[in-house]
């Protein structure tokens, strides 16, 4: 059995880019939640600059989110996210390092 694995990017979105950003983003999580292997995903905007936002992603395996990220290069509706330049300012998976439960 593969192991989950969580998919975290964060990125600020440049000012010009911000209008077609947001318009294009029910699209593009339409487009991602249609990926083999995904489980769900959620995009926080930042309270404090609201330029800057974060994509939690739930993957089947480390194989399901990088061939997602290889389709995706090729994928119009995605091409926003690789327009960011330097606005990536992190992306990375992730597997649990421990649990916690309540109690």
């Amino acid at each position: 059995m593969e192991t989950p694995v969580t998919e975290i990017a964060v990125y600020s979105v440049p000012e010009p880019l911000l209008p077609r950003f947001l318009a294009q983003q029910p699209a593009a999580h339409a487009v991602i939640s249609a990926f083999p292997g995904f489980r769900l995903l959620r995009t926080l905007r930042s309270a404090e600059q609201p330029n800057t936002f974060v994509d939690y992603c739930e993957w089947d395996s480390l194989a399901h989110a990088k061939e997602a990220n290889e389709r995706a290069r090729t994928m119009p509706e995605l091409q926003i996210f690789f327009e960011l330049g330097d606005g990536m300012i992190s992306f990375g998976h992730y597997v649990p390092a421990a649990y916690h439960t309540k109690g």
